[in-house]
């Protein structure tokens, strides 16, 4: 069976996202007036195939949508367009619809929003780009079926007020970066905040007064002199210990000359006792070149990493490798689990998409095969050199009884040749019972 499937759209995709009905990919170069549209494909995933079906396209978000994200409680997606976040929904007969677009970044140059997360307990909006600010909105959901208000969620009874006036509030900025914030993630019950920056700091806020509550520089472990690079954060949302004041923090991490590593923080907050604790858990080496995006499956059974190179990583929930593909040409933009963490879809700028099928026979259970074997194979060699061993002593063993064996029988003939030669001279003796042995 091919685990691994690779198709091709018809631009460079910088944005994946899905939810169990549908992939979303968007990507372009810069508009039709430079050679390739920037569009918003709605697509179906063939199984059978492996392979996306373009459903729907559209233009109206006029450019390109990178950072997508899906919220299955109001059923729809957010994306980062330029200077602004977009929200919209897909409604099942004419497509995708574009809600509500509003500015996010207002960096006096080359304004961008890089990142946006979403958490449904508070329905808070996370933003962040070139501006160096991280900031939190909401957005404002009313049962209020009146004129203007547009209805989500799956059973359309929740609705997002007037888009042209009110849909989303602005909370508070956390600032404190002196670079572009690159990642940002928001823990399950909304007390801490951590952003990474190409300004080589990794910081934890508290989302209550909008403070800074640790920031992180790393060393380089093979140069003192040169800072670590963080690239991605994301909390764990299935821990065990997620009542507990406790948390963990996954990042990737890289070197100037291109060594990336995975960091993984445990976390303590109880903001009552005002206790805080960020402690480096383990320190795994990843790839000789920078590690530019990370996935987790919905069960937090699998992470994936993605390399400046194309390559694809596949961990487990013990940080192992599973597999290690390199199937993209240039930087994987984007990726996404689907079909209940069955497959996974990776993103590159080269056009293309591969698909991992994760539940494979292969996936699954060669690597398994492999692994036993490379132990069985240790085992056996360990057992040739115990039994060489032991052999080599029973050989000794063996060599002495026989060496003594032969000393005992000559001096015996020895004894009996000097008994023979005395008889004329002198009285005959009587042998003792050793000596007739």
């Amino acid at each position: 069976m091919n685990e691994i499937k690779i198709s091709y759209l018809n631009y460079p995709i910088y944005g994946i996202g899905s939810n169990d009905k549908y992939v979303v990919t968007s990507g372009g170069g810069g508009g039709k007036n430079y050679g390739i549209e920037d569009l918003l494909d709605i697509n179906t995933f063939n199984e059978k195939a492996k392979k996306l079906q373009v459903v729907w396209s559209t233009t109206q978000q006029k450019g390109v949508v990178d950072s997508i994200i899906y919220v299955d409680k109001y059923d729809i997606w957010f994306g980062s367009v330029r200077n602004e976040c977009v929200i919209f929904q897909i409604n099942e007969e004419t497509g995708p619809n574009i809600i509500h677009k509003f500015l996010t970044d207002f960096s006096e140059k080359n304004a961008r929003q890089v990142v946006v997360k979403f958490s449904d307990v508070s329905n808070y909006i996370l933003t962040g780009g070139e501006d160096k600010t991280l900031r939190i909105w909401k957005l404002k959901l009313t049962n209020d079926n009146k004129d203007g208000n547009i209805a989500v969620g799956k059973k359309k009874d929740i609705f997002i007020e007037n888009p042209s006036s009110s849909a989303v509030e602005h909370v508070g900025d956390f600032k404190g970066h002196e670079e572009c914030i690159k990642d940002c993630d928001i823990s399950h019950d909304e007390k801490i905040i951590c952003t990474c920056s190409t300004d080589k700091s990794l910081k934890i806020w508290d989302v209550n007064n909008f403070s800074n509550l640790h920031t992180e520089q790393m060393m380089n472990p093979k140069n003192k002199n040169d800072k670590l690079n963080f690239r991605c954060c994301k909390f764990l949302k299935n821990s065990q210990t997620m009542d507990t004041f406790f948390y963990i923090l996954l990042t990737t991490a890289y070197t100037s000359r291109g060594n990336s590593y995975l960091v993984i923080w445990n976390i303590h907050f109880d903001d009552k006792k005002e206790k805080f604790t960020c402690i480096k858990g383990k320190f795994i080496w990843l790839d000789d070149r920078p590690c530019c995006n990370i996935a987790i499956s919905k069960n937090e059974k699998y992470l994936a990493l993605g390399f400046s190179t194309g390559a694809l990583k596949i961990y487990n929930a013990r940080y192992s490798l599973l597999a290690h593909y390199k199937k993209h040409d240039l930087p994987i933009t984007a990726m996404c689990f689907i079909k209940n963490d069955n497959y996974l879809l990776s993103a590159g700028a080269d056009y293309s998409i591969s698909c991992v099928h994760i539940n494979s026979f292969s996936f699954r259970y060669l690597r398994k095969i492999w692994k036993f074997f490379i132990i069985f194979l240790m085992i056996l060699a360990l057992c040739i050199i115990l039994l060489d061993f032991f052999n080599v002593g029973y050989d000794l063993r063996m060599k002495s009884i026989i060496q003594n064996k032969g000393a005992n029988l000559s001096k015996k003939k020895n004894v009996h040749k000097n008994n023979k030669g005395g008889g004329s001279g002198s009285s005959p003796t009587t042998a003792s019972p050793e000596e007739e042995l």
